[in-house]
């Protein structure tokens, strides 16, 4: 059990008047020269220490011309010099501002994070994201070949994935959190194949002007900071968003398993699945316990899962069960479409311009989507049980995303935007050696256990 926190500034006798912590590190402990600063506040509430109740804190002539009563006090003003931040009403716009502070608090720790991450965390963590991303994208891509007349196959979504992780990793303010092609995406996809390919419409130019006006509604969002909603976004929506996306995930590896039939190749890929993922499971859950030396359980947490799925691949044509005939994933020309008959650029005039406004609401649609699944995937990244220093910047980032959407469109690739599963994973990864580090190090007496 963690030590009691001490009572905060203002705080009467026989009061717990406590304050937020000023720092997103949990592992980071006061020294007795910062004990007694004030903490952070909930936006602009306080807590009156006689009612229990919160209550705005208002501002009046009085408390302009001196010090006010403390917290403590009939009132419940806070004293002068900690007076809780005054905000903007909600109707107040200030263009580009959120964007700009973004990469200017970003733009100092650019160099380090790439001189940060040359240590051995790196090698691990790009092997499990390897493996954590180009699967689920295999899987989406098998489904949308079959769901979408084969617009989309391997090669496009292989591209989109390269395409989110370069840019967000060179230019992204949180390049913690792993851009792909998501589950939710590839939903959105066929569901507009299925409404459109009907009216005999083209297809990847539709799709192209939904990039299009999305990358204006996203530039929109960006420009006059709609991610300080994100202010209201609790840790809820977040899980259930990533239930919904875990979901997805199962439902369609369920689905794929489901057009096998009732034959040898059916029986024979639900073990192999099942086994992948109990030992995956297994090795995850050594890895976290006291069992065999530290050496060896790091090394089943970080290549457990990867190793699993090596085996596995070719444990499918050992022996006898080589003899049966597994379906493979259709593949076409390496760095080319996967429909030969067409080039990389998307022509989007080839299409009537009353579909040019009907692609609208699907635009909104998917910004609403990606608004939610990208910043979602970016506050999980940096939740408060990682130990994060650096600043992160959500509007910059809204920006890009809009700017690769439009991208993909015009090259014809599904739209990639933030994993939810895969950011965390990938924070997680990389903080391993500061948590070690803060155990070897811990001061006697910090922590009661």
């Amino acid at each position: 059990m963690a030590e009691k926190p001490t009572p905060g500034p203002g705080s009467g006798p026989g009061e717990n008047h406590l304050t937020l912590p000023t720092t997103n590190d949990r592992y980071h402990h006061p020294g007795p020269e910062t004990q007694s600063r004030p903490g952070l506040r909930i936006r602009d509430w306080t807590r009156s220490p006689q009612s229990g109740k919160a209550r705005h804190s208002r501002h009046d002539a009085t408390s302009a011309a001196g010090p006010g009563p403390g917290p403590g006090t009939e009132t419940g003003m806070a004293p002068e010099g900690h007076r809780p931040p005054i905000h903007d009403p909600w109707w107040r716009i200030h263009l580009f501002r959120g964007m700009v502070n973004d990469v200017r608090k970003r733009a100092p720790y650019y160099l380090s994070d790439w001189t940060d991450a040359w240590n051995y965390r790196v090698v691990p963590a790009t092997v499990y994201m390897f493996f954590a991303n180009i699967l689920p994208a295999l899987a989406f891509s098998l489904d949308m070949f079959n769901k979408t007349g084969m617009q989309y196959g391997v090669n496009e979504v292989l591209l989109a994935s390269v395409l989110g992780a370069v840019v967000f990793a060179l230019l992204a303010c949180q390049p913690l959190v792993i851009v792909g092609v998501t589950g939710p995406i590839t939903v959105f996809n066929y569901t507009v194949y299925d409404i459109m390919m009907p009216t005999g419409t083209n297809y990847l130019a539709f799709m192209c002007w939904i990039g299009i006006w999305s990358l204006i509604f996203h530039w929109i969002l960006a420009i006059t900071n709609s991610c300080n909603w994100l202010r209201y976004v609790t840790r809820f929506p977040c899980d259930i968003f990533g239930f919904y996306v875990a979901f997805i995930y199962l439902q369609k590896g369920i689905q794929i398993l489901e057009t096998l039939g009732d034959e040898e190749p059916f029986y024979l890929s639900v073990v192999v699945a099942l086994l992948v993922f109990a030992i995956a499971y297994i090795c995850g859950e050594l890895g976290q316990s006291s069992l065999f030396r530290h050496p060896v359980r790091v090394f089943l947490k970080d290549y457990g899962t990867p190793l699993t799925v090596v085996f596995f691949t070719g444990f499918a044509h050992m022996g006898k069960m080589k003899h049966i005939s597994l379906e493979t994933l259709p593949t076409g020309i390496a760095f080319m479409p996967t429909v030969s008959d067409r080039s990389w650029f998307v022509h989007f005039w080839d299409i009537p311009v009353g579909d040019i406004f009907i692609a609208i609401p699907f635009a909104v649609l998917l910004t609403i989507l990606f608004w939610f699944d990208h910043n979602v995937s970016s506050l999980i990244a940096q939740g408060t049980e990682f130990p994060l220093k650096k600043p992160a910047g959500f509007h910059w980032d809204l920006f890009l995303l809009g700017l690769t959407t439009f991208v993909a469109g015009i090259l014809g690739l599904p739209f990639p935007n933030g994993l939810i599963p895969q950011a965390p994973f990938h924070t997680e990864l990389e903080l391993t050696r500061w948590k070690r580090h803060f155990y070897e190090n811990l001061v006697p007496g910090q922590l009661n256990v």
